[in-house]
């Protein structure tokens, strides 16, 4: 991908797209390769809700505006306006964009930040593609494709979104690395099994932060794929710690259990030097390493 190059392509083909293409079809297309780039730009910034208002930064940052319209095929001309990140995140955007429509198109495992979300803004996007009107829509950079959607890839865009769901679900396991920025909330569970990323809310935040470097119990709406065989992620709704095992110095570990010396010298255990000859020594040892051996 040409990171230097501000012009994008979106380019209908088909019976229908001859040339021209209806404003209503115009304005979807530019409307669902917007939301579906802002999309994976929020996972990728960290930001845990997909709903109600969106950080400015964030949306600013993967603005990309129509500046005309090609004929041939019809062709929309958009532009990567600067940015003041340099475009870092757009460019990221952009990169999970193009690697997830291959995993979606050969079978491959998704990218994180291909989310379910992103998958069903994709499904919208392709939602035009007719054998009569429009056969193939094709996402362009610098005069070459980035993403290729066509009948073949809606059915697998389809399949791949059946295979995600999401359940109710309980973890145990270690709760590592939180991440307490307001945009961010989230942390690491270490299950038996896996590493289980997590995200919460403010509401969580304290419990989370008390909890850390500690065995929880954990409980959210699991993303899991593959029909429920592995759990993505995790967006906590209840967090609670299990107790710690009790601290105690050694002298009260021996008085609570009721422990007592066997001996206060060595003599006292009838191993001491005194009283046993060299002979007998040995022929305890070699009782003893016999006894062993026949283990």
């Amino acid at each position: 991908m040409n990171s230097f190059d501000p012009q994008l392509t979106i380019t209908a083909r088909g019976p229908a797209a001859d040339g021209r293409l209806p404003l209503a079809e115009m304005a979807r297309l530019c409307g669902e390769f917007q939301a579906t780039l802002e999309r994976i730009a929020l996972v990728l910034h960290g930001t845990t809700s997909i709903t109600g208002r969106r950080p400015r930064e964030v949306v600013d940052a993967v603005r990309v505006e129509f500046t005309g319209f090609a004929q041939g095929s019809a062709v929309l001309e958009l532009e990567l306006p600067a940015t003041a990140d340099g475009g870092a995140l757009l460019e990221e955007s952009l990169a999970v964009l193009v690697a997830g429509a291959d995993a979606v198109r050969t079978g491959r495992s998704l990218p994180e930040a291909f989310t379910p979300q992103v998958l069903d803004g994709l499904i919208r996007f392709v939602g035009g593609l007719e054998p009569g009107t429009v056969t193939e829509l094709v996402i362009g950079r610098g005069g070459r494709p980035l993403v290729v959607a066509d009948s073949e890839f809606r059915g697998r865009l389809r399949e791949t979104r059946r295979k995600v769901w999401h359940a109710e679900t309980t973890i145990v396991g270690l709760l590592q690395m939180g991440d307490f920025a307001p945009s961010a909330l989230r942390c690491r569970i270490d299950t038996v099994h896996a590493s289980v990323a997590c995200t919460f809310d403010e509401t969580l935040a304290e419990t989370v932060l008390g909890s850390l470097n500690r065995l929880v119990v954990a409980s959210g709406t699991g993303q899991f794929t593959a029909g429920g065989a592995t759990l993505r992620s995790l967006d906590l709704s209840r967090l609670e710690p299990l107790p710690r095992a009790p601290e105690a110095s050694l002298d009260e570990l021996t008085h609570s259990q009721q422990v007592t010396p066997w001996a206060t010298s060595p003599t006292g255990t009838g191993f001491g030097t005194d009283g046993l000859s060299d002979a007998d020594f040995e022929a305890f040892l070699s009782e003893a390493m016999s006894a062993r051996g026949a283990e």
